[in-house]
């Protein structure tokens, strides 16, 4: 490992507990009932807002500077707002095939900018993965409406300090954005009834980290070294890190697979979470290398010796990655980071997955290690935004205040602007197209 390498990864030793809370990065177990809250977080809203899609919401960087957005949308509200999107702006929504443990469908939006085949969306956005994690459902659906106010009204966008013009409004939105707000339903209704800082679904089997179900690296226990000080996973149901039964065995993990698989050109993808202030980028599991291909997470041969960091006798493995892809990764998520941290004047960071910890079965390291797994599909760039940091309340530090949640809006609006821009400039894969005949493929 090179020095800088290293000091990035003792860096990263404060910010551990970002993502979980003291004890819960050893193994620790969920408490039936946490305490009250200590301290004012921002509330969540008690109606609904957009009337069942009567009312289109609209974020803050559409608006004049000192708009507030002072409460949370509950989980009626995140449809409806997605809903009111698609009557005032006439995108498509849609719903996923597998309903969760609880009943709840899944669904998503598309914004196609005249587009509307399956080969013509390039972006993929996800959120709501991690119940407890307020604010990212919000923060996503805000910034696509953003987008489509602009759009409408010939107007850029302003989020706190960073400024975008209407051409980079338009440039964005012919990226082709597919997004999907509210992948664990069951687990934000749960939280946000009980205020217990609650991290995973509700599988009545065993509630499962969502962020450690995906097929990249599942089996832990067999890919990774033993006895790691931050474990990536978990085999116990009572842990928060809990990874399933197999990889994909929850229907809110095959739902984000069925969106990869059915949108088959898709290019760039972000997983929205809270709070390390940070932009990840792959891989998760160990340091990047680009000398010896050797070394991936496909070779059983360095099964027991991965998340090693830095790597001891015993256990040396560094993950393969090609230096074009490790140098476009690293561009992306360093633009991202500047812009977040230059919006609201708080300080984020850019770094590679593993050096906040060594994790498994994640869906940007799955989203990423698909092509490389099988040839056959479209290369899919896999990141993880940071949102935000630890709230006021100390016994779950994922609950904003206000002015913190507002301020996460500006930032991750302006994170998104950046993600955007800068992967149309790495690239989107192919241009974007519709054959021109087919019912599935027509322009809208």
């Amino acid at each position: 490992m090179h020095i800088s390498q290293f000091l990035a990864f003792l860096g990263t030793l404060a910010a551990v507990n970002a993502c979980l809370l003291p004890g819960e990065a050893e193994g620790g177990h969920l408490h039936a009932k946490r305490r009250a809250s200590s301290a004012p977080t921002v509330p969540i809203h008690a109606g609904d807002r957009f009337e069942g899609g009567a009312v289109a919401p609209r974020g803050l960087g559409s608006q004049p500077a000192g708009t507030k957005i002072g409460v949370l949308m509950n989980t009626v509200e995140i449809k409806s707002a997605v809903r009111g999107l698609v009557r005032q702006f006439g995108i498509q929504m849609f719903t996923t095939p597998d309903k969760t443990s609880q009943g709840a469908t899944m669904f998503g939006g598309k914004v196609g900018n005249g587009l509307d085949c399956d080969d013509a969306y390039r972006v993929y956005l996800t959120a709501g993965v991690h119940a407890r994690e307020r604010g990212a459902s919000d923060n996503l659906i805000y910034f696509i409406s953003d987008l489509l106010w602009a759009q409408r009204l010939g107007t850029g966008l302003t989020y706190g300090n960073m400024k975008y013009t209407h051409d980079d409004v338009l440039i964005v939105l012919s990226t082709g954005i597919i997004f999907m707000p509210l992948v664990n339903p069951d687990g934000v209704k749960y939280d946000q009834a009980t205020g217990n800082c609650w991290r995973k679904n509700r599988n009545p089997s065993g509630a499962v980290d969502l962020n450690r179900n995906f097929d990249f690296l599942w089996d832990y226990e067999t890919a990774f070294a033993p006895n790691l000080d931050t474990p990536p996973a978990s085999s116990d149901p009572d842990e928060v890190i809990y990874h399933g039964t197999s990889a994909f065995s929850e229907p809110e993990t095959r739902n984000v697979k069925w969106v990869m698989d059915k949108y088959p050109k898709l290019r760039w993808y972000v997983d929205l979470h809270s709070y390390s202030g940070s932009v990840l980028y792959p891989w998760g599991d160990d340091t990047n290398q680009v000398s010896d291909p050797k070394q991936s997470f496909t070779n059983p041969d360095y099964d027991g010796k991965r998340g090693k960091i830095p790597d001891t006798s015993g256990h040396k493995y560094k993950e393969y990655i090609t230096k074009p892809d490790w140098d476009a990764a690293k561009n992306v998520a360093t633009k991202v980071a500047s812009g977040m941290k230059s919006a609201a004047k708080r300080k984020y960071d850019a770094r590679q997955s593993a050096y906040l910890y060594p994790s498994s079965g994640t869906s940007a390291d799955y989203a990423f290690s698909r092509s490389v797994a099988n040839g056959n599909l479209n290369k899919l760039y896999g990141f993880t935004i940071e949102f935000g940091f630890g709230g006021p309340d100390i016994y779950c530090s994922f609950y904003p205040s206000v002015d913190q949640f507002h301020d996460s809006i500006l930032e991750t609006g302006a994170g998104f602007m950046e993600f955007l821009l800068t992967a149309s400039q790495e690239g989107l894969g192919s241009s974007r197209e519709c054959p021109s005949e087919g019912p599935s493929c027509p322009a809208s």
